[in-house]
């Protein structure tokens, strides 16, 4: 993803960076920024620096749903991920990245665990799709499947790893 940094010249030192295509931006000190990005002037008093940072400036919301199904539904449960679960979540525009990966520790004799992930910018984008469109497709899993089945969902913060 390609980044726009703006920097004005009363605060020689902040930098602000701007998404242009999702309209959001972050702010931060750009201090060994200076002398490694091109600059362009404009006649608006800004520099503009066309660079992409090493850093993420963003952080992101992980939407993170575990499910535990019954051994017996898991083709039929993985196919429906697949198909209607991340296609859904895709489409709305306010997720992205979807990540599917099975447990590796097993709660119960035939049972199988899936954690199915996705990202969003904010924690209100990752709510109004998980209690929306993401309800819906849930409660049809759950008429579907009945009690071989079982999920929670955990919203989490990405961090910086340094």
């Amino acid at each position: 993803m390609r980044l726009f940094y703006i920097n004005a010249f009363v605060t020689p030192v902040f930098t602000v960076a701007f998404r242009p295509e999702s309209r959001s931006h972050s702010y931060g000190y750009a201090s060994s920024i200076h002398d490694e990005i091109r600059r362009a002037k404009t006649g608006f008093g800004f520099n503009i620096c066309h660079e992409t940072p090493s850093k993420p400036q963003m952080t992101m919301i992980i939407l993170n749903t575990t499910f535990h199904i019954h051994i017996s539904i898991s083709d039929e449960f993985l196919r429906w991920v697949r198909e209607s679960y991340f296609p859904s979540a895709l489409a709305s525009g306010l997720l992205t990245d979807p990540v599917l990966a099975r447990l590796l520790i097993q709660v119960q004799e035939d049972a199988e665990g899936y954690a199915v992930q996705l990202r969003a910018a904010s924690a209100e984008d990752a709510a109004r799709w998980h209690d929306g469109e993401g309800d819906r497709l849930r409660r049809e899993l759950t008429t579907r499947f009945g009690q071989r089945l079982v999920f929670f969902t955990t919203y989490m913060e990405e961090l910086p790893v340094s």
